[in-house]
């Protein structure tokens, strides 16, 4: 698999020689309009972190021919504002910018043991008083963006609040107080769909290098690979598509976290000693090794909470079927939205996931399972799903933007 990355670049190259504006198949003609926006309540359910609700702006053309804006604010189990913009024109033909901010407080993630075969229950609990990241995102885009190569960079400061085991045992003094994290991205893209946001026919292939450096040596610096191939077939008439997915993902560790000793209280009960032992050799696992993507969340694994399934390897394959119950292509402008399309969309969902230390047969074989339903809403400018997922640890519902795969 770690071949495949310089085949899948050699064959982009050599698309970018086409004249023509498709590879195999066309883009879906569809009515243009110059102004395409939404602002809708929004509420997001993320397994493993938890629930948050406010409003939302989803925008094509609002700053401008062919910009992009998203924004919103939510509030609950945790707070978070963010805005995106992307689209920007650089002077340069094909090549645009797009920049992030994001700003996240009173957050909450659960961590769950190395391996597929961890305890259900999550291992440790990270608390952040409040997480800021600024990103800037450069796009080199051919073919009504069929062809997309990128380069990303986001730098992040995040204040910890705890870092504790679930029997109390706190690690915060282990943490410093300010982390801030640097995170790079390059890859490419090829998506031979008839349509980018809701593609009825056609296949992705999509390669990303994520490579994050954290000033806090107590954390591991790494980068990961990831390959991801995607595929759409309509099924008997337009409106049934049958989505598959393939992901693959492994991590590189450049620098090895150096692991600060708790030290258990003198009137600590004995079991301190042994959790923190367990704690460091886990730690020394985890640190060498790297961690992948993480099944588990809302994109993979839907059933189980989020980071749930985590090693140097992962492995994922999924198969969801998609029926578009109404389809309107008549425009609309109301108060609150504007556009040419919208649809509602019911799902059935299949997954299968693995993650290894090691790439070997461990990592495709003995799969964790995940079978759910899933109900989408579909606008011009966004996809907003609602799906729950059951799996062999219980179910989950989660409520997001954009499709899975």
């Amino acid at each position: 698999m770690r071949y495949q990355v310089p085949w899948l670049f050699l064959f982009i190259v050599v698309a970018t020689t086409q004249t023509s504006s498709a590879f195999i198949f066309d883009r879906r003609p569809a009515e243009k309009t110059d102004l395409t926006y939404l602002v809708v309540p929004v509420v997001v359910d993320i397994p493993g972190t938890g629930q948050a609700a406010g409003l939302g702006l989803y925008s094509v053309g609002i700053l401008g021919d062919g910009v992009s804006l998203i924004g919103g604010k939510i509030q609950g189990d945790f707070d978070a504002e963010a805005v995106w913009v992307g689209g920007l024109p650089t002077g340069l033909e094909h090549l645009s910018l797009s920049t992030t901010y994001i700003k996240v407080q009173n957050l909450s993630v659960d961590q769950y043991g190395t391996g597929s075969n961890s305890p259900s229950d999550p291992s440790l609990n990270f608390q952040a008083s409040q997480s800021d990241t600024l990103g800037l995102d450069l796009s080199y885009r051919r073919h009504q963006g069929q062809l997309e190569f990128f380069a990303s960079a986001f730098r992040t400061v995040t204040a910890p609040q705890s870092y504790a085991t679930s029997d109390g045992i706190e690690f915060a003094d282990t943490l410093d107080p300010s982390i801030t994290s640097w995170t790079y991205r390059i890859g490419g893209y090829l998506d031979d769909t008839d349509n980018r946001r809701d593609p009825h026919i056609g296949y992705r292939t999509k390669w990303d290098r994520w490579a994050y450096a954290f000033s806090d040596g107590s954390i591991s610096n790494s980068y990961q690979d990831d390959l991801d191939l995607a595929a759409f077939y309509p099924m008997f008439s337009s409106r049934l598509v049958w989505a598959s997915s393939l992901f693959y993902s492994q991590s590189t560790v450049t620098r090895k976290a150096v692991y600060i000793p708790y030290t258990c209280p003198e009137d600590a009960a004995p079991e301190c000693a042994e959790q923190a032992l367990a704690e460091q050799q886990l730690f020394e696992q985890e640190a060498s090794l790297g961690s992948a993507t993480a099944l588990g969340g809302t994109q993979r694994m839907r059933a189980y909470p989020g980071f749930r399934f985590q090693d140097a390897y992962s492995f994922f394959i999924g198969n969801e079927l998609r029926y578009y119950a109404l389809e309107n292509w008549l425009p609309f402008d109301f108060l609150v939205a504007r556009g040419v399309y919208n649809s509602l969309q019911f799902a059935a969902f299949y997954e299968l996931g693995q993650v290894s230390s090691r790439r070997d047969s461990s990592l495709y074989s003995d799969f964790k399972t995940s079978t759910g339903l899933g109900l989408r809403a579909i606008f011009s400018s966004a996809v907003f799903r609602l799906d729950h997922a059951w799996g062999e640890e219980g179910s989950q519902t989660s409520v997001f933007w954009g499709y899975p795969f």
